[in-house]
């Protein structure tokens, strides 16, 4: 998705820490440069992705923002990691299946 973005002329970043993300938002906001911005956040940020939806509303407060939430099936999860050489994020000592069922068990 982010590289479709960028395609359309985002400037376009993946995975910045949370703690950077209002900083991120003043950047692109001031550039004169940037016209418009997208951002992913993922399952990574674990513990710290409390701190974003209160982030997210001062941010939302004086930069026009959207948000979009994206979800997959597990077969399709399973089958995207498993077509690429990077490791699943939340498991890369483990294979894709299993390390999905883990972080489903430490809910």
């Amino acid at each position: 998705m982010l590289k479709s973005l960028e395609d359309l002329g985002y400037y376009s970043v993946d995975n910045l820490p949370i703690a950077l993300i209002p900083k991120f938002a003043e950047l692109t906001r001031d550039s004169a440069t940037v016209r418009c911005a997208a951002l992913v956040v993922d399952v990574r940020e674990g513990e710290s992705l409390k701190s974003f939806p209160a982030m997210y509303a001062r941010i939302r407060r004086s930069i026009p923002t959207k948000l979009l939430f994206l979800e997959a099936s597990d077969a399709t999860l399973v089958r995207r990691f498993s077509e690429t050489r990077r490791p699943h994020p939340l498991g890369a000592d483990r294979s894709v299946q299993l390390a999905g069922e883990c972080n489903a068990w430490a809910k």
